[in-house]
């Protein structure tokens, strides 16, 4: 058994629940849907684990593309270090450690992470993504983060 192959599609059935559910009836009621991460963290994530990139996009090719993607810009290691002060330990899935063993936590954290990236990079390439800098304070990137939603919104109202 494929175990990533497998695990990619219980993924996609839970997202496809999840759409279908929560997201494609709050669309049809109008109302404005934020989703943290959406389809393309868990995209990134069956390639990382070795599946292929156009099988994966196939798998979720069903998912409804946003109007705006905002992707933060931050370097692993400053999530690790946000990590840390939030959690105190990095997540075993988070670090791939299913995937690249390794008896330091914080390199695989950066190692795993650097990957996403890259693979992430990628995939804007093929959707509308908006990359803005996540290592500022919150107040600028929420700032930063308005300026794109609040242009969005102007033009959905015919605005």
């Amino acid at each position: 058994m494929n175990v990533p192959g497998a695990r990619c599609r219980l993924s996609a059935g839970d997202f496809a629940d999840q759409l279908e559910h929560v997201v494609a009836p709050a669309l049809r009621a109008r109302f404005i849907v934020l989703a943290d991460r959406y389809i393309f963290t868990l995209m990134a994530r069956s390639v990382i684990r070795g599946l292929d990139e156009d099988w994966v996009k196939e798998m979720y090719n069903f998912a409804i593309v946003p109007d705006l993607i905002i992707s933060l810009k931050v370097r692993p290691q400053i999530l690790a270090e946000r990590t840390f002060r939030k959690r105190s330990f990095v997540d075993y899935w988070e670090s791939g450690q299913d995937i690249q063993r390794s008896s330091d936590l914080y390199d695989g954290f950066i190692s795993y992470q650097s990957k996403m990236q890259r693979i992430l990079r990628s995939a804007a390439k093929s959707y509308p993504f908006q990359e803005i800098n996540g290592e500022g304070s919150p107040e600028q990137v929420h700032s930063e983060v308005r300026v794109h939603v609040e242009r969005l919104l102007g033009t959905v109202g015919g605005g």
